[in-house]
């Protein structure tokens, strides 16, 4: 397996194994704070904290790159208690790499043939304080295959692929917790090949956040974060079997404050003071099968900021603005069986701003995050491949 599709894999387990979706344009246009402030994407890391957003409809529209896609969600009373009802929330899972050859294609499978990266999710609250919740995604297909030796498609190749959670987590003023388990399985078999290729694994995610100082402007707390996963493929192609095994780990710690200058004006600040992902690989040895290549890469962020401002300017229009930046060690380790090991180390840092508003008429809102290639670069008014405005947008109804 070459070391680009190992990165893309890596990239794709540290994204699923911390990605947490909620209304998201008002947290990115503040530089993605996530923890340093109370907003209801706490939902989907600490879900006991569901409570205190009752009573309202979110719809989540996104342009990233060429993917377009979009979220809805809402949170409805049943007596003292209350259901989250959430549709196409992003998994961040994709089982096309695992799948898809790049260079032999005798397993027919094609890019984008099975699509889990958007879960249906429920969440009950109660108590008052605590809840659980439940999602899934399913797909499946069966194609006719090109038989060469009967020179027919009566033979076929099946797919199905299923992704569950199961979360839960309680809330009250000082503290919120959380944990989450996650399971994605795929199935590929393929009638004229005889091949057969299984995705599975298993991953878990624990979240806390602490309220250490709150007075009339200033709120510290700390908190933080969990992930690992493990995943394995496994492809039978006639009498040979051979199988990847994947693992990815996540573990920051942080704190934060928000500071109330007036009625108007809220600074945030998020520190991590320690930050770790990591990524390993396991694959046969093209040479000797029964022995592995072993891959590994690691990210050490010492420290990370995030600073950020949101103003309101109007009774109906508020101004956000978020910086972050983040300094890291990084470390590629290639080990092929009886070879030498290959080593690659880099110190590098990072910075990014975010730009965006939040616009609210009686019960209605509408958050955006501004595009950085129209505000730095313009539209493209003759020739089209216009950015647009807005990268992301969220609209809401507090009924």
């Amino acid at each position: 397996m070459s070391k680009k599709v190992l990165l893309l894999l890596g990239m794709l387990l540290i994204v699923m194994i911390s990605s947490v979706m909620a209304t998201e344009s008002r947290v990115m246009s503040l530089g993605n704070p996530y923890g340093f402030i109370r907003d209801n994407t706490d939902i989907f890391y600490y879900p006991g904290s569901i409570h205190k957003y009752v009573n309202r409809i979110d719809l989540e529209l996104r342009s990233e790159g060429n993917v377009d896609n979009w979220s809805i969600g809402a949170n409805l009373p049943m007596k003292k208690n209350v259901l989250g009802v959430y549709l196409n929330q992003p998994t961040g899972f994709n089982v096309d790499p695992y799948f898809y050859d790049y260079w032999d294609k005798h397993n027919d499978y094609e890019w984008g043939d099975l699509d889990i990266s958007q879960k249906i999710q429920f969440i009950y609250g109660f108590k008052e304080k605590f809840a659980v919740g439940f999602g899934m995604a399913i797909d499946s297909k069966t194609d006719p295959v090109w038989d060469p030796d009967e020179s027919d498609y009566k033979k076929n190749i099946a797919m199905s692929a299923k992704y569950f959670e199961l979360i839960g987590g309680m809330s009250d003023e000082k503290m919120d917790l959380g944990v989450s388990v996650f399971m994605p399985m795929a199935s590929v078999e393929n009638e004229v090949s005889e091949e057969e290729q299984t995705l599975s694994g298993i991953g878990f995610g624990l979240n806390g956040r602490y309220y250490f100082y709150e007075q009339s402007r200033l709120t510290a707390m700390a908190l933080g974060n969990l992930y690992y996963s493990g995943l394995s493929d496994e492809t039978k192609l006639g009498p040979t079997d051979w199988k990847n095994t994947y693992g990815s780990m996540m573990f920051d710690l942080g704190v934060g404050a928000n500071y109330t200058i007036n009625e108007n004006n809220t600074p945030i600040l998020g520190i991590y003071p320690f930050r770790i992902n990591t990524f390993t690989a396991k694959t046969p040895n093209g040479d000797d099968p029964d022995e592995n290549d072993e891959y590994s890469e690691t990210y050490l962020y010492i420290p990370e900021y995030k600073l950020a401002l949101e103003s309101q300017l109007t009774s109906w229009l508020t101004a956000r603005f978020g910086a972050s930046q983040e300094f890291h060690f990084y470390t590629e380790t290639d080990k092929e069986y009886e070879e030498d090991e290959y080593q690659n180390k880099e110190y590098d840092s990072s910075f990014y701003t975010e730009l965006g508003f939040g616009i609210k008429y009686k019960r209605f809102f509408i958050d955006g995050v501004i595009c950085d290639e129209l505000l730095f670069n313009g539209p493209q008014v003759v020739g089209g491949n216009d950015p647009g405005m807005s990268t992301k947008l969220s609209l809401g109804y507090n009924f």
